[in-house]
């Protein structure tokens, strides 16, 4: 579906009558911001903040779905719309690089750490997790589901755009128990191409998995009961899942609503304002900031009357003059008695370019995304320290919705695990038994360079060696670094096995 289809859309089911609304375009925009409409159906802002992220013919599309409504809305083009780069400061941020190094795991049962490799391979989520580091900013949302298909021995993600999602119950601790996916596709019948609806709906409660292949227009109207008898209907325990539903949900930014909150969208009425600004400024300079003349009369004739200006012929020249060309500089003929006169106005453009960047300024104060694109452009030496205190608002953003992702991830490698159990090497441990559980260990979002990691890890060999100084064993000095006890245990002995070998000629 098209931008434009989109925008019409979702106008269309969140404006609806036109009547005891207000028609200018921020007050539009602010409904389709607002989350309690979208939450009737999250789906129509998603479509809003995928235009906002494709960008080109936002405003058309949209001015031509609110006259279409009955609305009226002035021009506007997306001339300084950030929407693109807030989201694309996310996939070099948040889990950045080639796997397995990207997403380094710590468990206590290391055994299953070749298994969520494996099941990464499958799913090909060197790429995959690229996507998702890019629709979780711009969307809010995303859905992880683990397959395992019956005919091949192997276990996968697979990315649900969250649009398609079409509603979904979980338990007090946010596992899904209830999801209802729709999906719009197609297939061919002979020379004609036939649309139809994918449903399908995943119940904890009654341990099902059920599909439909509905061919009615607005599927998103029919309650389960009214989807006709579903095309297939499975059980949890035929498909090898032991109870849950194998789906997760990751937010950008929980705020405690059933959805999240994308990186932008309570700010798309400053964005708004702000193309507007620069729309007005655009228009001024190209309207006035050009050569527009003026042609008058020159003296007086033999009456003392003033000399009207030369007759302009019907095809826009003037009758008594004739236009030259001598090395690409274009030279006008007039009579003695005519003269050229510019009309451009003495506007503040300075100042209307002021006022528009007052306006990013301040939406860089709640989207920090803005500040990295404009600190990495202009350039400078800044070592990673700077950077990170410059860049701190961004740094936690970053973090919390890493924090976010890699819960979801973790809890779709558990259940992947599970679902795989009896695939080699999967027989590792159990998801209710709490076998399965990892997390992921931390990491920079700024780097330091190698000069600065050097310099830290000497400030932290002194502090270590004032420590032992102090009475601290080697093994306290090792725990109050970060390392897990069975990393010092390893430490220790391979420090043991170095001391015990003799020296050459001993």
């Amino acid at each position: 579906m098209s931008v434009g289809s989109w925008l019409r859309n979702g106008v269309r089911g969140l404006a609806g009558s036109s009547a005891g609304m207000d028609s200018t375009w921020r007050t539009t925009q602010a409904r389709l911001a607002n989350t309690a409409d979208a939450l009737v159906d999250p789906r129509q802002r998603y479509a809003v903040l995928r235009a906002y992220f494709y960008q080109n013919g936002l405003y058309e599309s949209l001015a031509r779905s609110l006259y279409e409504s009955g609305l009226w809305n002035r021009s506007v083009k997306a001339l300084r719309n950030p929407a693109f780069r807030i989201v694309s400061a996310y996939p070099d941020h948040l889990w950045p690089g080639d796997l397995p190094d990207a997403l380094p795991i710590q468990t206590e049962n290391e055994r299953i750490i070749p298994a969520i490799h494996q099941v990464w391979q499958w799913s090909n989520w060197a790429s995959k997790k690229q996507v998702m580091a890019r629709w979780l900013p711009l969307l809010g949302d995303t859905f992880l589901k683990v397959v395992r298909p019956a005919d091949r021995p192997r276990v996968w993600f697979e990315l649900v755009d969250p649009a398609t999602v079409a509603d979904f119950e979980t338990d007090e601790r946010g596992n899904l128990t209830w999801v209802r996916i729709e999906v719009p596709q197609a297939r061919k019948v002979g020379p004609t191409t036939q649309p139809y609806t994918h449903v399908e709906i995943w119940s904890k409660a009654e341990q099902t998995y059920s599909r439909w292949e509905v061919r009615t227009a607005n599927v998103q109207a029919l309650a389960d009961t009214d989807l006709g008898p579903p095309v297939e209907v499975r059980t949890f325990a035929e498909m090898g899942i032991p109870g849950f539903v194998p789906i997760v949900h990751a937010k950008f930014l929980d705020i405690g609503e059933p959805r999240g909150l994308g990186a932008f969208l309570l700010q798309l009425d400053k964005i708004d304002a702000i193309n507007a600004d620069a729309t007005r400024l655009a228009q001024l300079l190209y309207r006035h900031n050009q050569a527009v003349w003026a042609m008058h009369g020159i003296g007086n004739d033999a009456l003392g009357r003033p000399m009207p200006p030369p007759r302009i012929g019907g095809d826009g020249s003037a009758a008594t003059d004739a236009t030259l060309l001598w090395r690409e500089n274009q030279i006008i003929e007039l009579p003695g008695t005519a003269q050229l006169t510019p009309l451009v106005p003495n506007l503040h453009y300075e100042a209307h370019r002021l006022v528009n960047n007052d306006g990013i300024a301040d939406l860089e104060r709640d989207c920090p995304e803005m500040a990295y694109w404009r600190i990495s452009e202009q350039g400078g030496d800044l070592s990673g320290r700077a950077l990170r205190f410059m860049l701190a608002p961004f740094i936690k953003r970053v973090l919390e919705a890493r924090g976010n992702a890699e819960d979801a991830l973790a809890r779709a490698d558990a259940m992947a695990l599970t679902i795989g159990k009896g695939l080699p090497g999967f027989d590792v441990g159990s998801y209710d038994d709490g076998s399965l559980e990892h997390t992921f260990q931390a990491r920079e979002v700024i780097p330091l360079s190698e000069q600065e990691g050097a310099a830290a890890a000497q400030l932290l060999a002194d502090a270590s060696v004032k420590k032992m100084q102090a009475g601290w064993s080697q093994a306290q000095v090792f725990r109050d670094a970060g390392l897990s006890e069975e990393q010092i245990a390893l430490v220790m002995a391979e420090k043991a096995a170095v001391d015990v070998i003799p020296l050459q000629g001993q």
